[in-house]
């Protein structure tokens, strides 16, 4: 969920980010390119850049996380289901023992219990 809401956050803030870069674009374009202004929003521009890019870091930070925690989730899974699938066979072989040893002993009594 965390690697989500930064995702989020990351892509609204590129999106803003694009549209005012593409505003003041537009406006040099028109020839208004010598204000003060201008120079403000390209300063402006590189801290919000920076911004981003530090954010970026910190989604793949956090997506990093994600899957070591996914990868030891899915091992710790994998060692519960391999130690629970023993304990089934071993159960498993002990009820075809016991099976085994009564249709040995009923087979016993049927051939004795006929002569």
């Amino acid at each position: 969920m965390k690697v989500d809401r930064l995702s989020k956050e990351l892509d609204k803030k590129t999106s803003a980010l694009n549209k005012a870069e593409n505003r003041v674009f537009e406006f040099r374009l028109m020839g208004n390119n010598t204000s003060p202004e201008t120079e403000n929003q390209a300063e402006s521009f590189i801290y919000r850049k920076d911004a981003l890019d530090t954010l970026r870091r910190r989604v793949s930070v956090e997506k990093e996380k994600h899957h070591e925690c996914m990868k030891e989730t899915e091992r710790i899974t994998l060692n519960g289901l391999q130690t629970g699938f023993c304990r089934v066979f071993e159960s498993l072989t002990e009820f075809s023992r016991a099976a085994f040893s009564m249709y040995g002993e009923l087979s016993s009594m049927e051939i004795t219990g006929n002569r």
